[in-house]
């Protein structure tokens, strides 16, 4: 079985390249440049260039044609395949999927709707798999992946809303007055119907960053966490953060990870995300 998986996922490449995860490609426009995956710009590129340009970019899901023709590909060699999806509450990525699916009726295919995005989407795929190597049936691997989703989240804030009203994710006069309040939001996706939800708001980027690390208390206490944080490129952020979750919690840290360019575009570079959940259910394989 081989795992399929779009680019609202978050995970270390040299993790992509050990499962051999085919990540089907997003388009990318800035400053009438077009760029398709990560070969022709690598997200650190990505918000260097954002942070020195007033342009905003754009971003083109995936066709169903390009989901077709990656699952022609990968049928010629193994029919049984898991496409695994951000969550359809904030892209209609999965439909795509669906759509080029049909265009291909050699394939089995397995959809995966992961109601999470960033770090939480690539601990769902990777635990799928590590199931697979173990060669454990769909279903159980169905279980674990619901398991990770239910237990596993992201938690964000921005210093800049700017990016998150122009592409509508927040209403334009909402936005603007929690930029002229200077309002940090903090951000993270509902489990039921995995949309943006606002958990609440600070006043400071350092307020909000340690607001994040409290809710994580308050829910975890000293249960051992894996935590990944994730950035678009700021890095004396990212440290303190770190030092917070060191100082209040249990963490075993992942390697940290620039967002994805498919949902920085939406945010804008400065975005700092925590990305947690339950150490015990990876302990299971």
């Amino acid at each position: 079985m081989k795992i399929v998986v779009d680019s609202g996922m978050d995970m270390a490449k040299d993790l992509i390249q050990k499962y051999q995860i085919t990540v089907v490609p997003l388009t990318l426009m800035l400053e009438g440049k077009t760029y398709v995956g990560d070969k022709d710009i690598t997200n650190e590129e990505f918000y260097v260039a954002l942070s020195k340009t007033d342009a905003y970019p754009s971003t083109a899901t995936p066709t169903p044609g390009m989901f077709a023709e990656i699952y022609r590909k990968i049928a010629q060699d193994d029919p049984d395949i898991l496409s695994i999806h951000i969550s359809s509450g904030l892209s209609s990525t999965i439909e795509a999927a669906k759509s080029g699916g049909e265009m291909v009726p050699e394939a089995n295919i397995t959809y995966i709707d992961t109601k999470g995005l960033s770090v939480s989407f690539g601990w769902q795929v990777e635990i799928a798999a590590k199931a697979i190597e173990k060669g454990y049936s769909l279903e159980h691997i169905k279980e674990l992946i619901n398991k990770v989703a239910e237990n596993s989240n992201v938690m964000f804030t921005l210093s800049e809303l700017r990016y998150l009203i122009h592409g509508g994710r927040i209403s334009h006069l909402k936005g603007l007055l929690a930029s002229v309040l200077k309002i940090k939001p903090i951000i993270t996706v509902t489990k039921d119907d995995g949309v943006y939800e606002t958990v609440t708001q600070q006043r400071t980027i350092t307020k909000a960053l340690a607001a994040i690390v409290e809710k994580l208390h308050e829910k975890y206490g000293n249960q051992k966490l894996r935590i990944q944080l994730v950035h678009t490129g700021n890095e004396s952020e990212l440290q303190y953060v770190k030092k917070l979750i060191e100082e209040k919690l249990n963490p075993i840290f992942l390697e940290p990870l620039a967002v994805a360019t498919a949902l920085g575009a939406h945010t804008g570079p400065s975005l700092i995300g925590v990305g947690f959940g339950l150490q015990s259910i990876f302990d299971e394989i």
